[in-house]
């Protein structure tokens, strides 16, 4: 199985921030936006997906990592059930395409692109 990753998901409680940083810095560009003010998600073309997280004051949760997407070659779901066979954990209400590491870092599948 071939396999890449789509996209890393970041929570910040300070979006514009992070949005300008990897604009500035790395040349990167909003490919889509979801939500309104203080829950958007914006995406980067480049792989990076941006979770605002405002519910906390916490300086910790900015940068904290929320997912990895994953783009594979087989079904999404199929290669969730190989992983959970593995010893994963299925993650509830998100889908057959995600799973949990034992250390609870989640996992969303993709079709590799």
């Amino acid at each position: 199985m071939k396999s890449r990753i789509h996209h890393a998901a970041v929570r910040t409680n300070d979006l514009e921030w992070y949005v300008d940083f990897f604009k500035n810095v790395f040349g990167m560009t909003v490919e889509k936006t979801r939500g309104e003010k203080p829950c958007r998600q914006i995406w980067l073309y480049e792989g990076i997906q941006l979770i605002e997280t405002p519910e906390t004051e916490n300086p910790a949760v900015s940068g904290f990592c929320d997912h990895i997407s994953l783009g594979v070659d087989r079904d999404p779901e199929e290669a969730a059930e190989a992983a959970i066979a593995e010893g994963c954990r299925p993650v509830d209400g998100k889908g057959a395409h995600w799973f949990a590491l034992p250390n609870g870092i989640q996992i969303e599948l993709k079709p590799y692109r």
